[in-house]
This record gives structure tokens, C-alpha cells and sequence, in this order.
């Protein structure tokens, strides 16, 4: 990566954001952080700081990860969002990863915050690059619309396979 990535990191505890900054930053040389713990905070720095990845504590006093995870798909889709919070049952993981987190990583387990965060970063490069192909592919396609249903010459495809088939049948 040439420039850094931005990491913004959702949470209440200085110690616990400067483990995972110390653990991201073993795999990514290159990145920058930035720590919030309300929903204002957040909503900012999704707007000026404009995070790579997303890494969001469940449960904070006067905010929570579902709700950024929520904010995170309005304001900044193509952004994933990782939950790392010190417990997490079963139930409420399955619920985080179905409304859209990227990934959840229990505090304990600090050694899967690298590896998760790389992967989620390669899963963002790699939609940026399919949108930009699909959008790419649509422009090509109205260019070429436009073309042929403004051109002053008519215009026609042949489709030759039938013609072939049917000199093939009168063999």
C-alpha cells in the first residue's frame, strides 16, 4: 500500500484500541488510527478521517457496534466494519454478521485482529475494483447506445449461424 490505511477504531477503553493498534499495525506497516467513542465522533470521521476498515467494540456507554455497523452501511458502504468486543455469544455474532459485519474477533483472541483485518481490506479492494469495472462496463455500454440510436446511417447485425445451419441441413 502507498498511502495508509485508515483504521478507525470504535472504542471507550485507550488500552484496548492501543492492543489492536499495536497488533494491526505487526501486518500493515503503513496506516494511520483514529479513535472514537460516540456516535457524533463517528459520524465525523467517517466524513473527514475516511476509514479503510472499521473496527467497532460491541458495547460502549453511550454507543454500540450495531449501530455504527448500522451507520457504516448508510454513510460509507464499501467500508467493512470488524466487531472486536471482549464477549460476544453465539447468537449475537450470527446477528452482527448477517446485518453486515465484515468479521467479529474476541478481545482475548487479539492474535485473529491482523489476519481479519487483512482480509477484510483485500474483500474492500476487490469490490472497489469490481464496481469500477461494472461501472466502467456502463459506460461503455450508453456510449455505444447513444452511438447507434444517434447515428444518421442504419445499422444491422447479422446473425450468419442460421444461415449456416440451414446450408448445413441441405447438405
Amino acid at each position: 500500500m502507498n498511502n495508509p490505511a485508515h483504521i478507525l477504531i470504535v472504542e471507550d477503553t485507550a488500552a484496548d484500541a492501543e492492543l489492536a493498534q499495536r497488533e494491526i499495525s505487526k501486518v500493515i506497516k503503513n496506516c494511520q488510527f483514529l479513535r472514537v467513542d460516540t456516535q457524533s465522533a463517528f459520524l465525523e470521521a467517517l466524513e473527514t478521517f475516511n476509514p479503510d476498515i472499521i473496527l467497532s467494540d460491541y458495547s460502549l456507554p453511550r454507543f454500540n457496534g450495531m449501530k455504527a455497523l448500522e451507520l457504516a452501511l448508510e454513510h460509507s458502504p464499501l467500508t467493512p466494519l470488524i466487531i472486536w468486543t471482549g464477549s460476544l455469544s453465539e447468537d449475537v455474532a450470527v446477528e452482527c454478521m448477517r446485518a453486515g459485519a465484515n468479521n467479529y474477533i474476541i478481545k482475548d483472541n487479539v492474535k485473529r485482529l491482523g489476519p481479519a483485518v487483512l482480509h477484510a481490506l483485500e474483500e474492500r479492494r476487490l469490490l472497489i475494483d469490481r464496481k469500477a469495472a461494472e461501472e466502467k462496463l456502463r459506460s461503455s455500454e450508453n456510449r455505444y447506445r447513444a452511438l447507434f440510436e444517434n447515428t444518421p446511417v442504419a445499422i444491422w447485425e447479422e446473425d450468419f449461424s442460421a444461415v449456416k445451419n440451414y446450408l448445413d441441413d441441405l447438405k
